[in-house]
């Protein structure tokens, strides 16, 4: 199937497959090894305040705010469980699918730390900090110290 005849809500549901596929082989794995864990689906946790219509065609997600159901999350975590959901994967304001911009499994991460009031968050990256550019690809980029939300969600 070509996937230009295909519409805008099967073109997201197709590329967060692969979010949804390996949290399930990690649940898998888990499960054969005996460790106590929870698998949610974060299209039913995370949400965006904008709307289907607002979806960038270009790369299918939506930039702006996002929230976590914070109720949800505090009835079904205990603090003895792992929990395991997809990054990158949310709901509109209209109950439609949609993608976070980049750097969304990283937004995920820190809507659910500040629902369920974690002491600590690790994102683990290969590179120490946020840079300027790639240092593996460009030469000269530096460590940026300080920055707002905004421009680290570009």
């Amino acid at each position: 199937m070509d996937i230009e005849n295909i519409n805008l809500e099967q073109k997201i549901n197709t590329i967060s497959c692969g979010e949804k596929l390996s949290t399930m082989i990690l649940s898998k794995y888990l499960s054969e090894q005996k460790i106590d864990h929870t698998l949610l689906n974060a299209s039913e946790i995370i949400y965006s305040d904008s709307t289907f219509d607002q979806i960038n065609e270009h790369n299918y997600s939506i930039k702006g705010s996002f929230r976590c159901d914070e109720d949800y999350l505090k009835k079904n975590l205990c603090d003895e469980s792992v929990f395991i959901l997809q990054g990158y994967i949310a709901t509109t304001r209209d109950s439609m699918p949609c993608l976070l911009s980049r750097g969304g499994s990283d937004t995920t991460a820190s809507l659910i730390a500040a629902a369920i009031d974690a002491k600590r968050l690790e994102i683990w990256t290969d590179v120490n900090g946020v840079y300027s550019g790639n240092p593996r690809m460009i030469r000269g980029t530096k460590v940026i110290n300080y920055i707002g939300y905004d421009l680290c969600q570009e």
